[in-house]
């Protein structure tokens, strides 16, 4: 299966810190029917990220789950790159890898940088437990 056909985009993540309204401790959050006493606003770290045109730019990938694309569970995959200045602490953790090539037609995820007990597979853990390599724009199973 080729990275192309999941609708695979280079991405650039950005940070910054934003408020946000979260219900108060002890306030039951399955409750509803809340007002605005039961919130208080707190400064978080805020993660998003934008489709980039190349590899230089890109601090991850995203693309469509290659064992869930055709069903009705369809989720995204999101690799980022140690390497290319991704937040250590954006999900999905734990992994990292090295993006390598021109594209997404020809990319290689490497194993996480620095890290000597590195696979570079990708293994999603939970939900639908695909495990696969990226390698020269390809899906290979592991």
């Amino acid at each position: 299966m080729k990275l192309r056909d999941l609708d695979a985009v280079l991405i650039r993540s950005t940070s910054r810190v934003g408020s946000v309204k979260v219900v108060k401790p002890g306030i039951d959050p399955q409750r509803g029917n809340w007002t605005e006493d039961d919130f208080i606003t707190v400064e978080r770290m805020q993660h998003s990220w934008n489709e980039v045109d190349s590899i230089a730019e890109a601090h991850g990938i995203q693309f469509n789950c290659p064992k869930c694309s055709d069903g009705e569970r369809g989720h995204i995959v999101i690799c980022w790159s140690r390497s290319a200045g991704a937040p250590e602490d954006i999900p999905p953790l734990p992994g990292r890898w090295s993006l390598h090539g021109t594209s997404i037609y020809d990319l290689t995820l490497d194993g996480d940088v620095g890290n000597a007990n590195s696979n570079r597979s990708v293994q999603l853990q939970g939900g639908c437990n695909a495990h696969f390599h990226v390698t020269n724009g390809e899906i290979v199973p592991a």
